[in-house]
């Protein structure tokens, strides 16, 4: 899936000049000095990507690093594989979108994404032997 995840990215960035990318909390997912904050640290980050808002990125094996600036300040950045989820062109009204599942079964921090109770409906199985009262 790495793999497909690079290429996605890089056929992206040579088609638009911006790019989104929605990074999952993961332990190996760097965000400067700045770290996650708020919501970010259980819904993870949209980073934009762009020749205004960023340089220097490239892909390494496991992810790919580039700085960026938030509120002014560069930090650098490293978002690994396993933490995309998503990448697209646009937040407001994008032309693509490619979602990723998590397929290691964990969210990165080595804990299972908590299960979702789905109400179930319930099997009714009429007996038409049985008489009315």
């Amino acid at each position: 899936m790495n793999s497909i995840k690079e290429k996605t990215i890089a056929a992206a960035m040579d088609e638009r000049e911006r790019i989104y990318i929605h990074a999952a909390p993961h332990k190996d997912l760097v965000i400067g000095r700045r770290g996650l904050v708020g919501n970010e640290q259980s819904n993870g980050i949209v980073l934009s990507i762009s020749p205004a808002s960023g340089m220097d990125f490239r892909f390494e094996e496991t992810g790919f690093s580039v700085r960026l600036r938030f509120s002014g300040i560069w930090e650098d950045v490293f978002v690994p594989f396993e933490a995309i989820d998503a990448v697209l062109d646009d937040l407001a009204a994008p032309s693509f979108v490619f979602n990723f599942p998590n397929l290691s079964g964990e969210n990165g921090a080595g804990q299972k994404p908590a299960k979702k109770d789905k109400p179930r409906a319930e099997i009714i199985k009429p007996d038409f032997n049985k008489k009315r009262q």
